[in-house]
């Protein structure tokens, strides 16, 4: 969902099965860009079991558009959604203009150390690392193959 719409984020959540994702996205309350979701809408992703990737388009990330701000949104994601919510959705694969500090995948060990220094623990941050995304992907295919 992170190319549509509020009413569309909301009325999916509102009407899914199964967990929502929103592959890259960042939060609208740490940095006001029309593309980062709402307050409201995180929560409504989480509520799903959802997960929201975040992306590293330094547009999207506000402030010094670098690994400390990536850790805002997170932080703030997890805040309203729960650690479980929060995952990797870099956006490498969609021409952006990275983040300081994490031009490429190789630098990504840094954002694990300071999501570490920001107090999240090795099963959050495993979570990011790939553990969220599975959980819901799971849970989606699972749904799927119910008779």
């Amino acid at each position: 969902l992170s190319h549509a719409s509020k009413a569309t984020v909301l009325a999916t959540c509102k009407n899914s099965p199964v967990p929502v994702i929103a592959s890259h996205s960042n939060a609208f309350a740490v940095h006001e860009h029309p593309r980062n979701l709402s307050d409201e809408e995180i929560r409504c992703i989480g509520e799903t079991g959802g997960v929201i990737g975040l992306n590293f388009h330094r547009p999207f990330l506000g402030g010094n558009a670098d690994i400390q701000q990536l850790v805002a949104h997170a932080n703030h994601i997890a805040e309203i959604a729960g650690h479980e919510a929060v995952a990797l959705g870099s956006d490498f694969d969609g021409l952006i203009q990275p983040a300081h500090g994490l031009p490429t995948s190789a630098e990504l060990p840094a954002l694990w150390t300071a999501l570490r220094k920001g107090g999240w623990t090795r099963a959050q941050i495993d979570g990011v690392q790939g553990g969220n995304f599975f959980r819901a992907w799971s849970a989606a295919y699972q749904f799927s193959q119910t008779p």
